[in-house]
């Protein structure tokens, strides 16, 4: 069942993904290692925010192009929730104990 739900959620993710995005042709994608899975995603005025294993939080303000990893603690607590509220206030859940 567990395995299921990532699946969902996964899809979840991308389909986000792809309505945050402005349309690009297939031959314009490419892949952008940032440290972690990203597990989920959420948008805020002209920011892309995700969250993911090992406590990953990070955003890009072009479009996804570039990430800067806010964020990241290896071996670190999976963070499958993440929302904004204003310019510069981002919360996650679960929260993490360790800072």
């Amino acid at each position: 069942m567990k395995l299921r739900a990532m699946l969902v959620h996964g899809l979840l993710v991308m389909s986000a993904l792809l309505l945050i995005l402005q349309p690009a042709s297939a031959s314009e994608w490419h892949s952008i290692a940032i440290g972690a899975r990203p597990l989920n995603i959420t948008a805020n005025r002209d920011a892309i925010w995700v969250c993911g294993a090992d406590e990953l939080v990070a955003n890009s303000t072009d479009g996804g192009k570039t990430w800067n990893v806010q964020h990241l603690v290896k071996g670190g607590a999976v963070l499958l929730a993440i929302g904004a509220a204003g310019e510069r206030f981002v919360s996650r859940w679960p929260p993490s104990h360790r800072e």
